[in-house]
């Protein structure tokens, strides 16, 4: 983006949002959701000249055991810059917005065959939950609802380890147990929201989104 001309109070508005976290997969288990990522916006002051943007990618889920997904990307704008989410195994990673928000834990029965239901993925606008039992997983952390309808950040669904599936926040990927397919769902694009964690292959975080916005007075 280049301004031309600027006053000497001139400000634009800005939504930065990293690119959301790879979902994971845990072998006979649920793999936990990839969080959203950081999200950050406001204003800030501008005079002439060039200012660059980057959107962040989104993490890549895998389907190898016991390996997390990559993480996302950073977006930039200027000199802002919202990191990406990153990705769990069992337990769903946690990311920042202004405070910090944990992802979900994961959840492990005893006797002869252990089993796993993978964490939700923490969300721009709250936490990951916690897996309700071995079968499901659990729901990524809700995102962040800006500027009327953009949702930004949400987390990723965590795997259970047989049957349910485990809702993403807001955009946020869904995770799936055995018996509900076993791959989790990748995010959209545009929203840095965590893909969902999965029993065999995970999804994909969605990629960043930079937005500049500002007023134009009418000639």
């Amino acid at each position: 983006m280049t301004i031309t001309s600027a006053g000497s109070d001139a400000s634009v508005d800005y939504l930065v949002v990293g690119g959301g976290g790879g979902g994971a997969t845990h072998g006979g288990n649920g793999g936990a959701g990839g969080s959203g990522g950081q999200t950050r916006h406001g204003s800030v002051a501008v005079g002439a000249g060039a200012y660059s943007a980057t959107v962040g990618q989104g993490g890549s889920g895998v389907n190898t055991i016991n390996v997390p997904g990559t993480t996302g990307g950073s977006s930039v704008f200027g000199s802002i810059t919202a990191s990406g989410g990153c990705s769990g195994i069992s337990y769903g990673c946690g990311m920042y917005y202004d405070v910090s928000f944990n992802g979900g834990s994961t959840y492990r029965a005893g006797g002869s065959w252990v089993f796993y239901g993978g964490g939700g993925g923490a969300g721009a606008g709250g936490e990951g939950a916690n897996a309700p039992g071995n079968e499901t997983g659990g729901a990524g952390g809700v995102g962040l609802s800006l500027w009327g309808s953009i949702y930004s950040g949400g987390g990723g669904g965590g795997g259970g380890a047989q049957g349910q599936t485990a809702a993403g926040g807001s955009s946020g990927g869904a995770g799936r147990g055995f018996l509900a397919g076993g791959a989790g769902s990748s995010a959209p694009a545009n929203t840095g929201s965590g893909g969902g964690g999965g029993y065999s292959s995970a999804g994909n975080g969605g990629s960043g989104i930079v937005i500049v916005r500002y007023a134009i007075t009418a000639p």
